[in-house]
């Protein structure tokens, strides 16, 4: 018997994960925003400056959104606790607010559901990178974290070296597009999902269009929750840049054991070369080439460098479609 899904945040990410789920045949039932124009939503569900035109027909009605002849029940709200969800099994939350996260727990034991949460949440029973520690999810968990994108890349080659040859320490540093609480033009910047907590990183409220904007990432602290042993081990920096998706992630790590460029080269090969997580990319390819793309890392088989047990990579993801793509998966195991 299929679950009836709900999607709560019609972002970036919501409205992704809406879309794959419609065209993955899942059984959304319910949607909800806290703004209350339907038509907006309908519009941006149809029309994507990033994706395209969604191939199927949608259609804004009084209090529901038709994709492809499949009404779907539109909600206003800010908050998961103010929702009718007597119908709904699994909740995926892309609100991005903390104040949901804190809810999560007691909607999930009112409405006798499961919470996905798109972000890292001190407030899951789990914290999943898809394809690598999902397996751990017990029928029991009822709140659900599908950590970050960065994570969901980076975590995979992490765990792949540590468990190979041994982190001895290392540094990441992404290249990530910008994000919509940026600002076109220069301004003061707010938190999006906290705006009475202003950022302290003054750079992030400049024009996202002209410039590579330094800034702080959590994706090493993400990868720490999935990967524990490698607490402290590793340092991470980004760059915003004035991209409107796919991140490159760049890796340098030194191990323990002693090995062969050749021998790490095939290794790595061997190991995310499947086609379907991972891609290992022999063409010179650039970013928009792994746009729409649901591999969780393309790793470019020309940045594998090694100089004596210094390790040099560099991948590619697709930080919103790919991601949404493992929320999917999520909700598929559930």
């Amino acid at each position: 018997m299929k679950k009836n899904l709900a999607i709560v945040g019609l972002g970036r990410i919501g409205r992704t994960i809406l879309k794959k789920a419609v065209l993955q045949d899942l059984e959304i039932k319910l949607i909800s925003d806290k703004n209350p124009n339907i038509k907006n939503h309908a519009y941006l569900i149809k029309y994507d400056s990033t994706y395209g035109e969604f191939s199927g027909d949608v259609i804004a009605k009084k209090e529901s959104i038709a994709i492809d002849d499949k009404n779907i029940t539109f909600q206003q709200s800010e908050n998961i606790s103010d929702l009718d969800l007597s119908e709904i099994d699994i909740l995926i939350d892309a609100t991005g607010s903390k104040s949901n996260e804190e809810q999560a727990k007691k909607v999930s034991e009112d409405n006798n559901l499961k919470v996905i949460i798109t972000k890292s949440s001190t407030f899951a029973d789990k914290e999943v990178v898809f394809g690598l520690n999902h397996n751990i999810i017990e029928e029991s968990d009822k709140i659900i974290s599908g950590s970050i994108c960065d994570a969901n890349a980076l975590a995979h080659i992490l765990n792949f070296l540590d468990s190979e040859y041994g982190i001895e320490s290392g540094n990441f540093i992404s290249l990530h597009p910008w994000l919509s609480y940026q600002n076109l033009v220069d301004s003061s910047l707010y938190s999006f999902s906290d705006p009475n907590m202003p950022w302290n990183e003054f750079s992030l409220g400049r024009s996202a269009v002209d410039s590579l904007i330094p800034k702080n990432t959590t994706a090493v602290d993400a990868c720490e929750i999935i990967l524990p042993n490698l607490k402290d081990k590793l340092s991470s920096f980004s760059y915003r840049t004035p991209l409107n998706t796919v991140t490159s992630g760049n890796l340098q790590a030194v191990i323990t054991e002693e090995i062969s460029e050749n021998d790490l080269y095939e290794s790595l090969k061997q190991r995310f070369n499947d086609g379907e997580l991972f891609n290992f990319e022999e063409e010179d390819l650039v970013s928009i080439d792994y746009k729409a793309t649901d591999y969780s890392l393309s790793l470019y088989s020309k940045s594998i460098k090694l100089k004596k047990k210094l390790i040099s990579l560099s991948f590619w993801y697709d930080n919103e479609w790919a991601y949404s793509q493992r929320i999917i998966d999520i909700a598929k195991i559930l």
